[in-house]
């Protein structure tokens, strides 16, 4: 069993609105991840020396102008709709209070296999504990326009270097969003599950984040199926105590 005694407290279960500045989002950007994985720079068959002289020639480049036009001009605004809720586990489930409506909802987490790490129940204690939630979003309506005209004058390659930058410029902040709700107790561990994932599969999980962080405030919105507009957003559930599940 691994269920948490964490003692942690946060300061308010109210609803709260974050701008963080840019440099303090940058400082969790994964740069190797972008290069690879979103651009497609990958060494496949070329010698060591001649796929690190493209890195450094011309993929870093462009990863350098992008952060710099970011930088500047804020083209990717982060934003955070951020709360604590209080919560117990009852069972293979977890019941999330709401102070304001005066109720609770149930959520429900699978088991995995033993050797994948149990399940996000096992990190919640069965009589006081506390659940973060958060909704990321790195997009406003100029980006969404940036990003379109990129596309219909035919940039198609400055379109992909911006949207792949956008995904990971998304992770950053979300990233930054587990570290400042965890304020003087950041240092402790704790993790975070995103809907979607095996751990946390139920992608209907984004729609309450939603209503509970107050995420419309930034222009997000839950749809029907799960999904969240505008694209570079994510949201998440936060647990004092957690480790890292698939």
């Amino acid at each position: 069993m691994h269920e948490s005694s964490s003692s942690f407290l946060p300061a308010s279960s109210r609803p709260q609105i974050w701008q963080p500045p840019m440099e303090e989002v940058e400082a969790f950007l994964n740069r190797k991840t972008i290069l690879v994985s979103r651009w497609g720079y990958k060494r496949g068959g070329l010698p060591e020396a001649d796929y690190q002289a493209i890195l450094t020639e011309e993929a870093e480049a462009h990863l350098r102008r992008i952060e710099g036009e970011n930088r500047e001009n804020a083209m990717l605004p982060p934003r955070i709709a951020a709360r604590w809720l209080p919560a117990r586990r009852e069972g293979e489930g977890v019941r999330v209070f709401l102070p304001e409506e005066e109720k609770a909802v149930v959520l429900s987490f699978p088991r995995l296999r033993p050797e994948s790490g149990g399940s996000i129940v096992d990190f919640v204690s069965q009589q006081e504990a506390w659940l973060g939630f958060f909704v990321a979003t790195v997009e406003d309506e100029r980006t969404a326009r940036f990003l379109e005209n990129l596309q219909r004058e035919g940039h198609y390659q400055e379109y992909h270097f911006w949207t792949g930058f956008a995904a990971e410029w998304t992770e950053a902040a979300a990233e930054w969003a587990h570290r400042a709700m965890m304020g003087p107790a950041a240092h402790q561990q704790s993790a975070r599950y995103a809907p979607g994932y095996p751990s946390c599969p139920d992608l209907m999980l984004n729609r309450l984040i939603c209503a509970w962080t107050g995420a419309d405030k930034m222009g997000v919105q839950a749809l029907a199926s799960g999904m969240m507009t505008p694209e570079f957003t994510t949201a998440a559930l936060l647990v004092p105590g957690g480790r890292r599940l698939p």
